[in-house]
């Protein structure tokens, strides 16, 4: 198990294009915090909320979509590429290959968001000092930081999941892209806070007023990423043409 996870980091380590992406994430998320800081205290709500608020727009807003969409296309790309056919010759046993990819993936995702965090952080607290407005305390801090790189863990597995049942790379982007700005947006408020990226928002600070807590929502997120991953585990037994 620990070769194919070596096996998994290593395709990411050699694949230019993920990373040409996170990188120009990272600078997205270091010039969209300052703009989101400047309009703090402007609406209906405080300005230590939109303070918090900016910590995560970046770091944990953008990038979960954009760890959701990598994970997807690192699936489908073992597909659209034919590397699944050697892949599973070498190692039959298909639900350790997908393991491994999503642990890989996790530990990516994680990582990647915490660089979010490293970047946006200090920006919005220099920001805010500044305009002498206290955002949160550091144990509070700290909890927004690690919600956001469990988030970016948990969008990535979703992301590999998703990818891993619908194998079609442009149908899985067009998917995810569909389901997060536009089906959750018009027809979310109708239904209980329980869908994936509604639960995202909720879990970094960014969800409606009405929406459950970070550790409910995290509990939500896991449950779809486990029940994402289980239906993985049994697609991927279909023939690889």
């Amino acid at each position: 198990m620990t070769h194919l996870i070596r096996t998994e980091w290593l395709k990411l380590a050699t694949t230019r294009s993920p990373w040409a992406v996170i990188a120009g994430l990272l600078a997205l998320s270091a010039l969209i915090t300052p703009f989101a800081m400047a309009d703090i205290g402007q609406g209906n709500r405080s300005a230590t909320a939109d303070a918090r608020e900016a910590l995560a727009i970046g770091p944990g807003f953008i990038t979960a979509l954009v760890l959701l969409i990598l994970g997807a296309l690192a699936a489908t790309g073992e597909y659209r590429h034919r590397t699944a056919i050697s892949t599973y010759l070498i190692t039959p046993r298909r639900g350790r290959i997908l393991a491994a990819k999503l642990v890989a993936h996790a530990t990516f995702g994680a990582v990647v968001a915490g660089l979010g965090v490293a970047i946006a952080f200090p920006i919005v607290l220099v920001m805010a000092r500044s305009d002498g407005v206290q955002v949160a305390t550091g144990a509070h801090l700290t909890g927004i930081a690690f919600a956001i790189v469990a988030v970016g863990a948990l969008a990535s597995v979703c992301g590999v999941a998703a990818g891993s049942i619908l194998r079609h790379q442009t149908a899985a982007i067009l998917v995810i892209l569909i389901w997060t700005l536009l089906v959750e947006t018009f027809f979310g408020g109708f239904f209980p806070p329980v869908l994936p990226f509604g639960a995202i928002l909720a879990a970094i600070g960014m969800g409606a007023d009405d929406a459950p807590g970070s550790l409910a929502s995290f509990a939500v997120l896991t449950t779809w990423a486990a029940a994402l991953s289980v239906a993985a585990s049994h697609f991927i037994k279909r023939d690889v043409t």
